[in-house]
């Protein structure tokens, strides 16, 4: 016995309100439209989903969906992919905000395969269930704020995105992470180093703060073969303490 409509959530830039409209078997038709995209999608449980009105909803820009911070659950996982996404029902997960390589073209060599456009795919996380690429799902460590989480992207977008080209796993290598403030941004380079499976000892985090309390800076010269720099102020700090390629 069905209790409940499916329903996807508007929002009206003239009243400036949310607004609800039922959602049409012909809507949930158009991610097939794309096959071999949707063979890959999986089924979440949208749990907590952030939104900012004054970046989220874009007059102009049809390809921002609403709601792009998304913490959510895995509801039903294809038996084609049930062999790289084990199913762990206490396990949450930040949906990597899909739309965004369009808006900041993060795409630098490669074409979006997200084929995801506002008002069709459901309107992001203003509902209650969503089918996503798996590839995008994030796990969220236990020990983080799922709060924080919908949030932050400023910094794990792009160290996200770097990642992917970047490989950190080496015994002896070592990574320097230049942040604006360690308390407040910390959970972002977490969250994607547990991704990763990185060892966070091979890892240093400094910022303006802690930088000025080092007693000996010197011994930062050259020491790291990957820094992140996330502080456009300490941009030279950044450049002093990797190690010189020699070009």
């Amino acid at each position: 016995m069905v209790t409940q409509l499916p329903i996807k959530r508007l929002y009206d830039p003239k009243t400036k309100k949310l607004r609800k409209s039922i959602v049409f078997p012909r809507v949930n038709e158009v991610a097939k439209t794309h096959p071999s995209s949707y063979q890959e999608k999986i089924t979440v449980k949208i749990k907590m989903t952030g939104i900012n009105y004054e970046l989220d909803f874009i007059d102009d820009c049809d390809v921002v969906v609403p709601g792009k911070g998304m913490v959510v659950k895995i509801s039903s996982i294809p038996p084609s992919i049930e062999s790289v996404l084990a199913y762990n029902p206490k396990q949450k997960y930040l949906v990597f905000p899909y739309t965004t390589c369009k808006l900041e073209n993060q795409h630098l060599e490669e074409s979006c395969e997200c084929h995801l456009v506002y008002g069709k795919d459901l309107d992001g996380g203003l509902q209650e269930f969503l089918d996503v690429p798996h590839q995008l799902l994030i796990p969220i460590p236990q020990n983080i704020s799922i709060h924080d989480v919908c949030f932050v992207t400023e910094i794990l977008l792009p160290f996200y995105n770097n990642l992917n080209k970047v490989h950190l796993n080496s015994a002896n290598s070592k990574t320097l992470i230049l942040l604006n403030d360690i308390r407040k941004e910390i959970n972002e380079i977490l969250i994607i180093i547990k991704h990763f499976n990185i060892p966070q000892s091979s890892i240093v985090f400094l910022d303006n703060y802690t930088i000025s309390k080092l007693k000996y800076p010197s011994m930062y010269s050259g020491r790291f073969q990957t820094v992140f720099c996330f502080n456009k102020s300490l941009q030279k700090f950044a450049e002093f303490s990797c190690i010189s390629t020699g070009i």
